[in-house]
């Protein structure tokens, strides 16, 4: 788990993202399954906490150990933005 506060937080995660490119399956909006290496699969989730901070959670070990990005959160994170955006009204 890591505190979201600007994309450079993750972007060394973005640019491996963007290189194994994982499939990421949306469990519902801020809860995502994405493949990792060797047939593993990581449950990230996208929320806030109580004090409005945008949380991270990836059980990978990098997500639940290290506290640090992963590029299964930052594949999670692209597709939460992408939710929330189309969730959005348009009008």
């Amino acid at each position: 788990m890591f505190i979201l506060n600007t994309w450079s937080t993750i972007s060394k995660a973005i640019k491996t993202a963007d290189r194994v490119n994982p499939t990421v399956v949306i469990e519902a909006l801020g809860v995502y399954r994405v493949a990792g290496r060797n047939n593993t699969e990581f449950t990230v989730a996208c929320y806030k906490d109580e004090e409005g901070k945008r949380v991270v959670d990836c059980g990978c070990v990098a997500g639940t150990k290290l506290h640090t990005p992963c590029f299964h959160a930052a594949a999670a994170i692209k597709a939460h933005v992408s939710m929330v955006t189309w969730s959005q009204p348009v009008f």
